[in-house]
C-alpha cells in the first residue's frame, strides 16, 4: 500500500511533464476500495491533471462474483454502482468512459434495452455532477450547453454492444443520445472492418459513417495496431472540425496500445510501454498541428 501511494504522484508528474493534460485509468486500478481510490484521485489532482475514469458493466468490478451478468438489468446495476463510487472522487474527474458496455452477444433489442436503462442514469448523474464533461460540452442550436449529454461515453469495444459499426448504426436509430468513445482499431482487429480512410475505401461509406457516427464521438482512443501505428487522422479531423463548430473546449484522445507484454514490460520491438505511449501521443500532436494549419490557411 505504501508503494502504491508513492507510485501515483511519480506517474502523474511524469505525465504532466510529458505534455499530457490528463490520464485515463480504470476505476479498479485507482485502488482496492473507496479510500484508496479517493487518495489516487487526489494525487492526480495535485499534479494538475484531468482524470478520465474507465468503468465496465461487467460485475467483477463491483463484486467477487466471476459469473458474467446475463441480463441488461444486471449490467445496468453494475454501471450505476460504479457511477456512485465515482461521485466520491471529486471534480478531478473530467469524463467517464464505459469500456465494456453491455455484451456483444446480445441482439439489437437486448442491447437497446440495456442502453435504455443506462442512458437515463448517465443523464441524471451528469446533471448532479456538472464538472464531468465540462470541457467537452457542446453548444446546441438553441445556444445552450446542457449538462446531461456529454461526459459519459460508451466505447466501440469488441466485447460490448458497440462492437461493430452496423450495431452502432442500428442502436443510434433507436436511441439517438448515445455518446461514443471511438476505438476504431478494435473494429479493425476484432471484425476486420475498415473505415476506408487513407484513400483505399469507399467514399460513400466514409461519408455515411461520418454523417451518422462522428457527431456522437466525444472521446477517442488512438492506438497501435498489431503491426503499425494506425492514426486514422482523417477521422480525428472530422471530429475536431465538428467540435470546433459546436464551441467545444477540448477533445480528449488517449494513446492506447495493442500487444503489450505486461510480463516483461515491453512490446515486440523491445520498447517500453511509456515509450510507445509517447510515440502515439506524438503522432496525435503532429496530426492536430497539421489540422490547425490547414484550418488557418484553408488548405485541406
Amino acid at each position: 500500500q505504501k508503494s502504491e501511494k508513492r507510485r501515483w504522484p511519480t506517474f502523474a508528474d511524469a505525465a504532466k511533464a510529458s505534455g499530457f493534460a490528463g490520464v485515463e485509468i480504470a476505476l479498479a486500478d485507482l485502488g482496492r476500495d473507496e479510500i484508496e481510490q479517493k487518495a489516487s484521485a487526489d494525487a492526480i489532482r495535485s499534479s494538475d491533471l484531468q482524470l478520465i475514469v474507465d468503468i465496465s458493466s461487467a460485475p467483477s468490478i463491483t463484486s467477487s462474483s466471476t459469473q458474467s451478468p446475463s441480463s441488461p438489468l444486471d449490467h445496468a446495476r453494475a454501471f450505476d454502482c460504479q457511477l456512485r463510487r465515482i461521485s466520491a472522487l471529486g471534480d478531478v474527474v473530467s469524463r467517464v468512459n464505459c469500456t465494456g458496455s453491455g455484451d456483444s452477444r446480445w441482439d439489437v433489442a437486448t442491447s437497446a434495452e440495456y442502453l435504455g436503462e443506462v442512458l437515463p442514469l448517465s443523464a441524471q448523474f451528469l446533471e448532479d455532477h456538472p464538472y464531468i464533461g465540462r470541457y467537452g460540452r457542446e453548444t446546441d442550436i438553441m445556444g445552450g450547453s446542457p449538462h446531461h449529454l456529454t461526459g459519459i461515453s460508451h466505447e466501440t469495444n469488441a466485447r460490448g454492444v458497440l462492437h461493430h459499426p452496423d450495431a452502432v448504426r442500428e442502436l443510434m436509430e433507436i436511441l439517438p443520445p448515445i455518446r461514443i468513445t471511438s476505438d476504431i482499431q478494435q473494429w479493425h482487429d476484432s471484425c476486420g472492418y475498415q473505415w476506408g480512410f487513407g484513400g483505399d475505401g469507399d467514399y460513400d461509406e466514409v461519408e455515411a459513417l461520418t454523417i451518422e457516427i462522428v457527431p456522437h464521438i466525444d472521446h477517442i482512443r488512438a492506438g497501435l495496431g498489431r503491426e503499425t501505428i494506425a492514426p486514422h487522422d482523417e477521422l480525428w479531423k472530422f471530429v475536431w472540425g465538428r467540435k470546433a463548430k459546436r464551441g467545444v473546449e477540448q477533445v480528449t484522445i488517449t494513446p492506447a496500445l495493442r500487444g503489450f507484454d505486461t510480463n516483461n514490460g515491453a512490446t515486440e520491438d523491445k520498447t517500453t510501454l511509456w515509450e510507445q505511449t509517447q510515440k502515439v501521443a506524438d503522432c496525435v500532436r503532429c496530426s492536430y498541428d497539421r489540422w490547425v494549419e490547414s484550418e488557418r490557411t484553408g488548405k485541406k
